[in-house]
């Protein structure tokens, strides 16, 4: 299941979220609606169902893969690397 994009995230400021019912904000993760709590305003932490999370992890681990596709694709036929030296390329890059 994916996370529903229409849905606006309902927002709580973080000072007010002690006193709400955890089990009306459950409710509301059931149905599809991610909660941002906020301070000041400002975002912090979104609460998403797990489900979600994990769709989201898998979808960029997937991401990920394509990405290592295009980019061994691309290198010249000369360039040959082992899983071990892509990674390390790739990590270095990705912390630049």
């Amino acid at each position: 299941m994916a996370y529903n994009k229409t849905v606006m995230p309902k927002k709580i400021e973080i000072k007010d979220a002690s006193s709400l019912d955890i089990a009306i904000l459950l409710s509301q993760l059931e149905e599809g609606s991610p909660i941002q709590l906020v301070q000041r305003g400002k975002p912090k932490v979104v609460l998403i169902k797990f489900r979600y999370y994990q769709a989201m992890l898998q979808k960029l681990e997937d991401l990920e893969d394509i990405l290592a596709a295009r980019e061994a694709f691309a290198a010249p036929n000369s360039e040959v690397l082992t899983l071990e030296e892509y990674e390390q390329h790739r990590k270095a890059k990705v912390h630049r």
